[in-house]
């Protein structure tokens, strides 16, 4: 997929789920220095598994939505008349339902996961930090929670992935993050429409569509007022689950919103777990600013993160969809270093909780590049008061120039600062400088690899 179509559908997905309009981030809301972690750690692992694995075709909870192919123009009368019949009679709109898609419940064993290899080969690869989908927007929860009837203590006999997780982290010297979705498709079946708002919005004339996609009303509003109640309490429940029974939390991630009056207090997340970092999708505010897919256009003010997929679409495993190019991936986490941001790609385990062979040839390729590259993402921070026409970023005597093949032009450095000496980090190669007449420094661009990863030139300074 395409950044730009990638992007297109994230803000569908974020309008679909009521993502919090989030304020101006102004640095750091939490000031206890147990969060002071997350500005230095660089580098995060999101992990995203699910019961939409044991399907493998259809990505995780947004598989079971209906409609994308109207959220970005009008249908026709005779598509409106289409989508207004029962789902049996149409010949549109019959994908995988939502009652197909929870019932692969029952089939997902994740009878091979092991935290413990897994965290090991995250932290072996440079990751400072991971982010596990503790319970994702299709309402089923990865650890036997004592709430709702969709966890792994109804379909796994109990398994705790959520705990071989957190233990596997603390383990190998990773912070522990938990990605938590509040909107659950599951819990709220009969209160909610599974075509998507923004084909709606564009549509009036198509109806909603329930677990089965068929045309239905919508509970009026005294019912679910009373719903909404139940679903308030059952976060809440959930929410507080995770933050009490898994020791020290690093991080906690919301993806989505929830009915007025029922959002779980920013203030009681800070009392039960000090120390935790949290993005503001739930409350329009937090610790730090989230990037989805597009790249940030300037730098963030405080503190920051990009997340993206690694796979070329789709969060959760999908067979037959390729991992995108290292090139890609380094240029992004280049950018994000040069910014002072933290780079979240994100990986996906099959239905058995093994990673794909291509997904640990690629985390593989990313460690033997960034080992070789090391010394110019680990503690770096942003440029101040000097300027490159590359990405780049500095440490000490030291400043460093992402140099990716899709940029060209000059290399010019703007520094009052003297450069004495250039060499390529992968190779220690010299690379010729000059001074210019207007006190710039200009260097000599380096040839492409093969594979079209960031190379870095290593600037010393005095």
């Amino acid at each position: 997929m395409a950044n730009h179509q990638a992007a297109s559908e994230v803000r569908g997905q974020h309008d679909a789920i009521g993502v919090a309009s989030v304020t101006k981030q102004r640095g750091l809301s939490n000031p206890d220095p147990r969060a002071a972690w997350f500005p230095e750690a660089g580098l995060g692992l999101f992990l995203h598994w699910g019961i939409s694995t044991v399907k493998a075709t259809l990505d995780l909870s947004w598989g079971m939505i209906c409609g994308w192919e109207f959220a970005s123009r009008r249908a026709t009368a005779d598509e409106i008349a289409q989508m207004n019949m029962p789902c049996a009679s149409r010949k549109i709109g019959k994908h995988f339902t939502p009652n197909q898609y929870f019932a692969l419940a029952k089939d997902f064993k994740g009878e091979r996961f092991d935290a413990d290899a897994l965290l090991r080969k995250a932290k072996e690869a440079g990751f400072r930090y991971a982010v596990f989908t503790t319970r994702h927007h299709d309402g089923f929860a990865m650890w036997p929670s004592r709430f709702g009837s969709f966890s792994t203590r109804n379909y796994l006999d109990g398994r705790d992935f959520v705990r071989e997780y957190t233990d596997a982290c603390r383990k190998h010297g990773l912070k522990v993050g938990l990605y938590y979705s509040p909107p659950d498709w599951y819990f709220n079946r009969s209160y909610m429409s599974f075509l998507v708002k923004t084909a709606k919005a564009r549509n009036p004339e198509l109806p909603c569509l329930d677990a089965d996609y068929n045309p239905t009303v919508l509970p009026n509003a005294a019912k679910t007022a009373v719903q909404n109640e139940k679903y308030g309490a059952y976060v809440a429940g959930q929410i507080e689950e995770l933050l009490t029974e898994y020791g020290k939390i690093d991080l906690l991630w919301f993806d989505g919103g929830m009915p007025e009056g029922y959002v779980y207090p920013l203030e009681k997340i800070r009392k039960l777990q000090p120390g935790i970092v949290v993005n503001p999708r739930l409350h329009g505010t937090g610790d730090f600013e989230t990037c989805e897919v597009k790249e940030a256009e300037s730098r963030p003010a405080g503190w920051w993160e990009y997340c993206t997929m690694w796979m070329a679409r789709g969060w959760a495993y999908m067979k037959d969809v390729p991992y995108r190019p290292l090139s890609q991936i380094t240029a992004e986490y280049a950018k994000t270093a040069a910014w002072g941001g933290n780079y979240l790609p994100d990986i996906g385990p099959m239905a058995d909780g093994t990673l794909p062979r291509e997904a640990l040839e690629t985390l593989d390729a990313f460690a033997a590049w960034r080992n070789v590259n090391l010394e110019a993402f680990e503690n770096t921070r942003p440029l101040e008061g000097e300027h490159c026409s590359r990405p780049a970023s500095q440490k000490g005597s030291r400043i460093y120039l992402y140099i990716m093949p899709d940029m060209d032009g000059e290399i010019r450095l703007d520094t009052a600062r003297t450069v004495t000496e250039a060499h390529i980090l992968d190779s220690g190669e010299p690379v010729a400088f000059h001074r210019q007449k207007d006190g710039g420094y200009g260097f000599a661009e380096p040839f492409a690899l093969a594979d079209g990863t960031v190379r870095v030139i290593s600037v010393a300074v005095e």
